[in-house]
């Protein structure tokens, strides 16, 4: 009863706390710019940003992305949790999300007519060398963000400017 009165059991739930190992992978969120209605889709390089680590762990190392596993990528539900499907998504109504581990790029292609934004969350790993402790699950990035915002297309009204009686 830390933080009630004597006598109770008071219950706090803290969400969104991120705890990792030092030197875990670290992804960061990537943003496209917004896109017209219609889009055919949008591309992302999502590990163009990350980084990952090599070598002992250390006090002063230095990350990069050069490190990094493009075959350990992988999408997350919006609570963070592994999807059926590592590298492909689809969210009813808004788009599926396609991953490609050769290229370490992310296609998003919206369902016709969507507009709003579309986001999917994502995680990867180090190790590319087979190195431990990278290579472990406990040195898997923390989740980060692709996202887009698709603009409605404006629908142009047409006005009859005329110096005649109709």
């Amino acid at each position: 009863t830390g933080t009630g009165s004597s006598g109770k059991n008071d219950r706090h739930i803290i969400k969104n706390v991120g705890i990792k190992l030092p030197r875990a992978a670290e992804a960061y969120d990537d943003y496209a710019p917004d896109q017209q209605q219609g889009v055919s889709s949008v591309i992302f390089y999502p590990l163009e940003n990350d980084i990952g680590y090599e070598g002992n762990v250390r006090r002063v190392q230095t990350g990069s992305r050069e490190h990094l596993l493009p075959e350990t990528f992988r999408f997350l539900d919006d609570d963070g949790k592994r999807l059926p499907n590592d590298y492909s998504h689809t969210k009813i109504g808004v788009g599926t999300w396609i991953y490609d581990p050769l290229t370490a790029k992310v296609t998003f292609t919206p369902v016709p007519g969507y507009y709003g934004d579309a986001s999917v969350k994502y995680n990867i790993k180090a190790g590319k060398t087979t190195e431990l402790p990278y290579k472990d699950e406990a040195y898997r990035s923390l989740p980060a963000t692709i996202g887009v915002t698709i603009i409605r297309n404006q629908v142009a009204t047409r006005n009859i400017v005329s110096n005649r009686n109709v």
